[in-house]
């Protein structure tokens, strides 16, 4: 009897079997009962995916009235790229809070189906097989994925060694030299850089880029002939922290020409998904003043077709601009308050952060828990912390799911959650590393409480990464999936 690997995929989507972390972890976080206060209290708390519940009263009250009078729209094919209201009401989003320099028309906007699938068609426009796609590390850890699951596209990673803050403007320079050195190591190795791309606000480091940071990485790819991409899909989730001296959010948009850049390589990705809290309407948008580059992009729009109830959805909450900005203002003081919420949780149990004033996250450094787990053949350190805090109930995404140059870090998603639920978190994650201070763990201790599981998971001599497969199936039932990577390994050494 035949068998799948009498007929196997292509080797390039045999290449997407490959582990990539951030999408392997999430996996296994989905086989773990999710916590609920009344049906399951010990489950686990995710305050590592970067989620966005703070305005979800207000989104489900809108809800609520406009679903009805949206159906017989809704079950329409649609525009593949955004219909002329849902463009409109983008426009007008834009320039009212993005403040670009020239004045932004629906006709520079192609809407698509979330900005994973938009980058994707965008870099499959932009680069040549081959070709490679810059940005600096640590970040967020889908780029690589979304970049080159569908193209054959080189990623090249820039660990900013000589810059202790890339997002100041008095290090713009060095920023600079740092990505120059890495074109010209791209280019020794055959890769020809064709774009740099970046989240601003940063993610993971809730981050913005100063004005002149981004002025001087224009320039610099006008210069060489390259494309500046900025996802900006956290624009609006800044916070008020002027004691802090840091820069609040510049949009790409807002570059002017008589700064020395050009309008036609600056590109802008933003969606629902996370200022909004909207994630499940799988909207994004691309705008562009190059209209050779958008007309080649929305011809592709039948693979990011836009569903036609996010379409009408969204573009009647556009609008009305004084509703979206009502929902902006409050949502900033809920954020703010998040922030507050989970910045002075840490500070009070000396658990130290990055300072930050956007996105929705904090970068926690965790360093001093790693001496707990030695490194074996299959994980690092982080990773089995990570694991152990997963066995704990509560995940925060690893610092390598973003290629962070520095071992201990971790991404602590404060707007994940509701305060009390976020209070909890918290409470486990401190616990569960005062647990590891006053324990000789993992090699001669044994874990407190009735827990089967959490037994399991240290006394069952395996790789965690196979062992939490072999659990989640044996608890939960089924498989994550993870056996694929052997599958893959098979392949490739036939």
């Amino acid at each position: 009897m035949a068998n799948p690997s009498d007929f196997p995929p292509s080797r390039r989507g045999l290449q997407n079997l490959k582990p990539m972390l951030m999408f392997d972890l999430q996996r296994i976080v989905e086989k773990f009962p999710a916590y609920d206060a009344d049906t399951t209290p010990d489950g686990l708390i995710d305050i590592g995916s970067s989620i966005n519940v703070l305005m979800q009263p207000e989104a489900l009250k809108y809800s609520r009235r406009y679903i009805l009078p949206s159906a017989e729209q809704s079950l329409q094919y649609g525009s593949t790229a955004g219909s002329p209201k849902l463009l409109a009401g983008i426009a007008q989003y834009v320039n009212n809070h993005f403040h670009p320099s020239v004045r932004i028309l629906p006709s520079q906007i192609m809407a698509t189906n979330g900005v994973s699938a938009l980058i994707s068609t965008l870099v499959f426009n932009l680069c040549e097989a081959g070709e490679g796609v810059m940005y600096p590390v640590p970040e967020y850890g889908m780029f690589a994925h979304d970049i080159r699951a569908q193209n054959e596209v080189k990623i090249v990673e820039v660990t900013m060694t000589t810059v202790e803050d890339r997002f100041q403007a008095d290090n713009s320079e060095l920023v600079l030299e740092e990505f120059r050195s890495a074109c010209r190591k791209a280019a020794e190795r055959g890769i020809k850089v064709r774009a740099i791309l970046l989240s601003n606000p940063c993610n993971p480091l809730g981050r913005t880029y100063s004005r002149s940071t981004l002025v001087a990485i224009a320039k610099f790819c006008a210069l060489e002939g390259m494309h500046f991409i900025s996802d900006e899909i956290y624009a609006m989730s800044s916070i008020s922290r002027s004691a802090t001296n840091l820069d609040s959010f510049t949009s790409v948009l807002s570059l002017r020409e008589d700064e020395g850049v050009s309008l036609q390589n600056i590109h802008c990705l933003s969606g629902a998904s996370k200022d909004f809290g909207m994630g499940g309407l799988r909207l994004g948008w691309l705008v562009t003043r190059n209209d050779v580059l958008k007309q080649t992009v929305r011809k592709l729009g039948a693979f990011t077709w836009v569903n036609a109830f996010a379409d009408n959805f969204f573009g009647h909450f556009l609008a009305d601009q004084v509703r979206v900005s009502r929902f902006l203002a409050l949502y900033q003081r809920r954020l703010e308050a998040a922030h507050n919420q989970a910045t002075e949780f840490l500070s009070n149990h000396d658990i130290a952060y990055n300072v930050s004033n956007s996105g929705v996250f904090l970068w926690v450094d965790l360093s001093l828990w790693l001496r707990f787990f030695p490194e074996n053949d299959s994980d690092s350190p982080e990773l089995l912390l990570t694991y152990y805090l997963m066995s704990k109930g509560v995940y925060l995404e690893p610092g390598e799911a973003f290629s962070s140059p520095v071992a201990g870090r971790f991404r602590l998603v404060y707007t994940a959650a509701n305060s009390r639920t976020l209070a909890i978190a918290l409470r486990r994650l401190v616990q569960s590393l005062e647990d590891l201070r006053e324990s000789t763990f993992p090699e001669t201790s044994s874990i407190d409480g009735d827990s089967g599981f959490e037994k399991m998971c240290w006394q069952i001599k395996e790789p965690p990464r196979r062992l939490f497969s072999s659990l989640t199936g044996c608890f939960f039932g089924g498989s994550d999936g993870l056996e694929e990577s052997d599958e893959l390994q098979e392949h490739e050494e036939a």
